[in-house]
């Protein structure tokens, strides 16, 4: 009687997974290409800052989405407190990044210090990336526990391990270029470079995770 509503509950979860990477998917997209376009300045600087709009908004659903896979990470094996905080702690700094990029973003589109304003979204955006590193380990790992046995899985759990890697290189880059932006270096073409770098990261991590999940992710070992 147990067995078709766990496999019910780990295909709803795949689901929510595969959603909270679709959504990564589009917008980071959305502002690769934005970002690109400024960089060849077919967009004016004064529009970096709907990067940070487009990103904020996209971190901060998927966050609300990851939010409901609590449960699935925390009752797998070999669990420690560090993996409980590294999760929860993640999803709850992404929706926070995700809500400040969108407030700053918000602030530059009504001419408030607009150079700053972009910068400050880049940065924030940054340390959510690094910090989404740990967030999509986590998962992967879970996933990983959930699919035990399955060799098919393999390729796709190394994967999402190395998106994971992607986001903390990537986290890492924006922070720098937004700090130098926000030290008056060619502040638009390093917003734009360093929003380019966190767009890509989710593109790769969406990715990644959309495939692992779609190849049939935790449900095959239910």
């Amino acid at each position: 009687m147990g067995w078709p509503s766990t496999l019910s509950r780990e295909a709803r979860s795949d689901g929510t997974i595969i959603a909270a990477a679709a959504i990564e998917i589009v917008g980071g997209a959305a502002a690769m290409v934005f970002a690109i376009a400024g960089l060849l300045h077919y967009v004016p600087a004064s529009k970096a800052h709907l990067c940070a709009i487009v990103l904020g908004a996209a971190l901060a659903m998927n966050a609300g989405l990851l939010a409901a896979e609590r449960r699935r990470v925390t009752r797998r094996n070999l669990l420690t407190a560090l993996d409980t905080v590294e999760f929860s702690g993640g999803v709850s700094v992404e929706a926070a990044a995700g809500i400040a990029a969108m407030v700053v973003g918000l602030l530059a589109s009504h001419g408030v210090d607009r150079a700053t304003m972009t910068s400050m979204g880049a940065l924030v955006l940054g340390i959510a990336t690094i910090v989404g590193g740990g967030v999509t380990t986590q998962i992967n790992l879970a996933v990983a526990d959930s699919a035990a046995g399955e060799s098919s899985h393999d390729i796709g759990y190394a994967a999402v391990a190395f998106a994971a890697t992607v986001q903390v290189v990537a986290g890492i880059g924006a922070i720098v270029l937004a700090g130098l932006a926000l030290a008056g270096f060619s502040a638009a073409t390093l917003a734009f470079a360093a929003y380019f770098a966190v767009g890509s990261a989710s593109v790769v991590v969406g990715i990644a995770l959309a495939g692992r999940m779609a190849g049939g992710g935790g449900s095959a070992g239910a």
